[in-house]
């Protein structure tokens, strides 16, 4: 979203200028400033570390690309990168979404450790008992000659 700014000091709605406006009560305006968050990023393939100050609430795509301006081209296939959120002792890990904001993921936290990794889709073990495979076998093998037979 753009922020337009009018080219003289001239409030649009009541036609005033913004020094009388200023000048009718300071302690009745309250401004929230906005906050900022510092990102410390680990870039495991240089062994680098690197800071990031990011005013209010961020696209973390937004975040990506600076990062990559920063890095230049130090790395290779940089755009399979992401940054992953590191494990902490009540929840796993996880990687960023590129199109949701940065409040998302920190609930509130103004000093976030990051890691710039590949992303790598990790897949857990799966066991199946050996009498389960041998059935499941002959049902796909029975349902494929009926197919076949059938001419579907």
């Amino acid at each position: 979203m753009k922020k337009f700014t009018l080219s003289y000091l001239v409030d649009s709605d009541s036609n005033k200028s913004v020094n009388s406006l200023a000048n009718i009560s300071n302690s009745n305006i309250e401004m929230d400033l906005p906050k900022i968050t510092e990102l410390h990023i680990i870039i495991k393939d240089l062994n680098k570390q690197t800071t990031l100050k990011v005013i209010g609430d961020a696209i973390i795509l937004d975040i990506k690309k600076k990062l990559l301006f920063t890095l230049g081209d130090l790395l290779n296939d940089s755009q399979n990168m992401g940054l992953h959120l590191p494990d902490e002792p009540s929840r796993k890990g996880k990687f960023l979404e590129e199109e949701r904001l940065l409040s998302e993921y920190i609930s509130g936290k103004t000093i976030i450790s990051l890691e710039f990794i590949y992303k790598r889709r990790t897949i857990p073990p799966f066991y199946m008992s050996p009498t389960l495979l041998s059935k499941l076998s002959k049902n796909f093998i029975k349902t494929f000659f009926r197919y076949v037979s059938r001419g579907e």
